[in-house]
């Protein structure tokens, strides 16, 4: 009998592999789908294999220099499938599948073309969307993280967009667990990107100026554009709590501490209007009550799962009705109650096999 040959796998990304977990979880999921693997990324380990370091740090040149160094190692790597993700990949990923004829997967996490950084922009806004069309073509197996991107990129590159959301694996906890530190304060978290237009500079005003008693502490967990400003503007707010990035494998610890999380998102920008966040799936798993915005994906799940309390304003005021509403007992219990049983159902377990079916409709799977 014929012995089965591993099918060749390249991922590219521009993220730094150690924060991002939704490539981790997919990266170990095709390995146990019999995939050979690779990645080629960026690292804070400099001896990580297939780390790319780049003379520019931003802008159109960062992007064309990166592209390049994709497609120096990617002839050497000579994969048989192309795992391209987001548009800023693309052009190196479109240009290697047109030498190779081998087989290519975008997965958008995020409405690209659309992100904060791009308001206003319309030079650069019409480059990217004008990228998106000349690299996804028919032949191009398409991925995104939520229904909402799924329809909203159909219609705009003329392609299915299959859904396969950014969820964790699922965690076994007591349904009661620390709610409180020692002291008794209540932990408000903020877990994610430290970038402007996510309520963090709302938070942190509203400990600051005392529109939240002493009662409560803001830990914020992770790393970000506005980091260093936010830690220079609060260094004197002892009741806000700076933790930077912390590895996945450390997360639990501190989630399991908290009192609420947060996730307030500026919908100014369409690319978070429309976004279905790791943190909300993080919460869940850790049956932690949060407040999210009231924004489509959040809505259309909290009709099945009432987990969160939704709130309109993207303001202190916002912020103030969601934790208020968490201060009632009853509202509290019910979510977290709510937690545990949408923990059962919204888990990479049950996630990762909308994948699985994805990769054996390749064409040469």
């Amino acid at each position: 009998m014929k012995k089965h040959k591993a099918k060749s796998i390249c991922i590219l990304s521009t993220s730094y592999r150690e924060y991002d977990r939704r490539m981790l979880r997919i990266s170990a999921h095709l390995s146990t789908l019999d995939y050979v693997v690779s990645w080629i990324s960026r690292s804070i380990n400099f001896n990580e294999e297939l780390a790319i370091s780049t003379r520019f740090s931003s802008g159109v040149l960062f992007y064309l220099e990166y592209n390049l160094r994709i497609l120096q190692i990617i002839v050497n790597v000579k994969p048989e499938i192309i795992y391209a993700v987001d548009l800023d990949t693309m052009l190196a990923a479109r240009m290697y599948q047109r030498f190779s004829g081998c087989e290519l997967i975008f997965d958008s996490h995020e409405y690209f073309t659309e992100v904060p950084e791009l308001k206003g922009k319309r030079i650069k806004k019409a480059i990217w969307s004008q990228l998106g069309k000349w690299a996804i073509k028919s032949d191009t197996t398409c991925i995104t993280v939520n229904s909402s991107l799924s329809k909203i990129l159909s219609e705009k590159y003329g392609q299915q967009f299959h859904v396969v959301r950014n969820v964790p694996p699922q965690r076994s906890l007591p349904l009661q667990h620390k709610e409180t530190l020692g002291d008794d304060k209540k932990v408000i978290l903020y877990l994610g990107a430290v970038n402007v237009g996510r309520g963090l500079e709302i938070a942190c005003d509203a400990v600051k100026s005392g529109h939240l008693s002493e009662d409560y502490e803001l830990w914020i967990v992770g790393d970000g554009d506005i980091l260093s400003q936010l830690q220079k503007t609060y260094k004197d707010v002892n009741a806000i709590k700076f933790y930077g990035w912390v590895a996945p494998d450390q997360l639990s610890d501190i989630l399991t501490q908290a009192w609420i999380g947060i996730n307030m998102l500026d919908a100014v920008s369409k690319s978070y209007y429309y976004s279905l966040t790791n943190k909300y799936f993080d919460y869940i798993q850790h049956q932690l009550p949060a407040i999210h915005m009231d924004y489509p994906e959040y809505q259309a799940l909290q009709e099945q799962y009432p987990v969160s309390k939704l709130v309109k304003e993207y303001t202190i005021n916002g912020l103030i009705d969601g934790i208020q509403h968490y201060n009632d007992p009853s509202e509290y219990k019910k979510s977290k109650l709510a937690c545990k049983e949408a923990s059962l159902d919204l888990n990479w377990e049950s996630e990762s096999a909308k994948l699985s079916i994805i990769m054996k409709g390749l064409k040469n799977s």
